[in-house]
């Protein structure tokens, strides 16, 4: 039985039960549970746009300084640690060693964003991983020694990491509906402010987008937000899908699996599935 199912067919006292036996010893869990029933009760405070930048803004500023201090040419061999037993080349030995101090300049960010989470400051996490990731786009960093193929490009892998690694930990926590649709209202107002038009940015936050409408029941204001914006629904398939299919919109899921199935495998095999299931004609051809 899927999970889907099985929670839906538990009484409400059984789920209490679980919940009460899993909170009293998570200290973790408890803040969290905290600050989601604070975050309810309280008037909704709307996080303002300008709020929104300046957090961007210095965010963007901080890891692209700290990104430039890194000397390739002169790395902290101090803190640096083979990551490997055995002879490695001069030049492996320079890359290891800018990499780790490149680590962890992501990990004090990751840090940082965790408390956002348990927080519930989602507002405030989707604007520092923008200001992060156009951090890595806008460094300048002289690498003489060649020691990356394109560092923009490495630090682009590292934030595409971390920013998954953030969202396996967004998905086990609660979060305000209220909270959900006011990031994602903000984000949009970025996108529309300064990528217009860019497929490929807003695709590199699909996944956090995804893993902040599950937990929203409000799936139609959200389309509703795209839709008035100038993100195009085949940027953000997955996303669309999933929010058709949560707002029980059938008609429209269908529309839009068969619009972008060639263009995302994930769509693609969503649509299998759902032919495999209803249509075994539809199911052969389109396998096929």
């Amino acid at each position: 039985m899927q999970f889907e199912q099985q929670y839906a067919n538990t009484s409400d006292s059984l789920k209490i039960k679980f919940l009460n036996a899993i909170i009293k010893s998570n200290v973790n869990l408890q803040t969290e549970f905290a600050n989601f029933i604070k975050s309810e009760k309280e008037v909704f405070a709307e996080f303002s746009m300008k709020s929104f930048l300046e957090i961007l803004a210095s965010t963007k500023e901080i890891y692209q300084d700290e990104f430039e201090t890194v000397d390739t040419e002169n790395p902290n061999w101090e803190n640096y640690h083979e990551p490997r037993s055995g002879y490695i080349e001069e030049w492996e030995a320079y890359q290891y060693a800018s990499e780790q101090e490149f680590e962890e300049i992501f990990g004090h960010f990751q840090s940082e964003a965790l408390n956002k989470i348990i927080s519930q400051k989602i507002e405030e996490l989707i604007a520092m991983l923008i200001g992060l990731y156009e951090a890595t786009q806008d460094a300048e960093i002289n690498d003489e020694v060649d020691s990356f193929e394109d560092i923009n490009e490495y630090l682009l892998s590292e934030f595409q990491a971390t920013l998954s690694t953030l969202i396996e930990k967004l998905k086990l926590a609660a979060i305000s509906g209220k909270v959900i649709i006011s990031a994602i209202q903000k984000f949009v107002e970025h996108c529309d402010s300064e990528y217009p038009g860019n497929p490929h940015f807003v695709n590199y936050f699909e996944n956090l987008l995804i893993a902040l409408s599950e937990k929203s029941s409000e799936s139609n204001v959200i389309l509703s937000i795209i839709d008035k914006s100038t993100i195009e629904r085949q940027s953000l398939p997955q996303l669309v899908l999933l929010l058709n299919k949560n707002a029980g919109n059938k008609t429209e899921w269908l529309q839009s699996a068969i619009q972008f199935y060639k263009i995302n495998n994930e769509v693609a095999k969503q649509l299998l599935q759902y032919y495999f299931e209803e249509d075994k004609v539809s199911f052969v051809q389109l396998a096929n």
